[in-house]
Order: C-alpha cells, then sequence, then structure tokens
C-alpha cells in the first residue's frame, strides 16, 4: 500500500506526527499533497522534552520533516477490506 493512498484514506481522522526535531503533533488531517505535506486542525504540539505544549486551531507541516506518522489501527483493516472487495468485483466482471 503506498502511504499516500493511506494518508488520503485517513482525512478528518486523528493522527499523531513525530518530527524530525522529536517534537509530536496530534491532530485531525484536512489535507494532504504529493509531498507529504499535511494541514491539521484542532493541533496540539508538544516539546521533544515533553515540557512545552502548543494548543493551535490549524498547522501546516512540510512533508520533509516528518519522522513517523500514526494512523487509528483501524484504518488499515478498512482499506485492506476495501481493496479486496474491488478486487473480487473485478474478478467477477472478468469472468463474465
Amino acid at each position: 500500500m503506498l502511504p499516500l493512498s493511506l494518508l488520503n484514506a485517513a482525512q478528518g481522522l486523528p493522527l499523531m506526527l513525530e518530527l524530525k526535531s522529536r517534537e509530536t503533533i496530534n491532530g485531525y488531517m484536512l489535507a494532504c499533497d504529493t509531498f507529504m505535506n499535511l494541514t491539521l486542525r484542532d493541533v496540539v504540539c508538544t516539546s521533544a522534552d515533553g515540557k512545552e505544549f502548543k494548543k493551535m486551531d490549524e498547522m501546516f507541516v512540510r512533508g520533509t520533516g516528518i519522522r513517523y506518522v500514526r494512523v487509528p489501527e483501524n484504518l488499515l483493516d478498512q482499506i485492506v477490506d476495501e481493496r479486496a472487495v474491488k478486487r473480487e468485483e473485478r474478478r467477477r466482471k472478468a469472468g463474465q
């Protein structure tokens, strides 16, 4: 599965990002582009040492600064199930 497909499916869902600077960002994803730049809303940023917190209404995160992204666990299962359904539909159409 491509990372961009996963991120596009995560629109509107809560995400947790860790940046290369070790800061963490929690928020709901509004948009993602082909460079993995993300726009988040209802954001809480935590400093690398965990001592400082900042709350923001909206934030833009550049993809080159992201170390990893955590998406809801059920999202992966949902995408795998959707792909299996689409694959089965293609097989049925090819067999007709």
